[in-house]
């Protein structure tokens, strides 16, 4: 599994995404054989992409080098246990998708325009780590996508991503003493 790991770890973003695309179509032609997954081939191309990204993620901790930090934790802690987690979650919402309760997706039309808006704006702030640092880029991230699924409320505009920030500085620098990107701006400055 560590060479599998240190492989897919020193791969390029574009060949990871090749792969997904490829993995994606081939599960899109898949879920549009079955009676039962046609209507829902959307919902469950979600859901499979969530779960094909958390694999990735808990195959690449395996490439990872490093002694235990605080309470025994190590980089790998948090990737595996969100991957560990997101399994039940992940079965009981294919369960739910499948049961006969759900509703068939929706038509496509315009809808394309979010998505693709969003795959952009999380490509964008994933590649703003390096220049504005993780805590800001993910905060922006929020506001902008917030506001494009039109949420006007003041209060939700400021109050999630300052939550979402603090919730991740807590966690990361000072439960498992692991540094997010500050970014080229951030250290610049300090």
């Amino acid at each position: 599994m560590t060479a599998f790991a240190k492989m897919l770890a020193s791969l390029s973003i574009w060949w990871i995404l090749l792969g997904f695309l490829i993995i994606l179509a081939a599960l899109f032609l898949a879920f549009g054989r079955g009676e039962k997954t046609r209507p829902v081939r959307g919902q469950l191309l979600v859901l499979s992409a969530i779960c094909l990204m958390a694999l990735l993620f808990f195959i690449i901790t395996f490439s990872f080098k490093g002694s235990k930090m605080a309470a025994g934790a190590t980089a790998a802690t948090m990737p595996r246990a969100w991957a560990v987690l997101l399994a039940p979650v992940a079965g009981l919402c294919a369960l739910n998708i499948l049961s006969e309760s759900n509703e068939p997706d929706a038509g496509f039309g315009p809808r394309w325009k979010m998505v693709v808006t969003v795959a952009a704006a999380i490509f964008a702030s994933v590649f703003l780590f390096k220049y504005i640092g993780y805590y800001l880029s993910s905060a922006v991230f929020l506001v902008l996508l917030m506001w494009f699924m039109e949420e006007r409320r003041p209060a939700a505009l400021i109050g999630v991503p300052v939550c979402w920030v603090l919730f991740s500085y807590f966690v990361f620098a000072k439960f498992l003493f692991i540094a997010l990107p500050a970014g080229a701006l951030f250290e610049a400055i300090f």
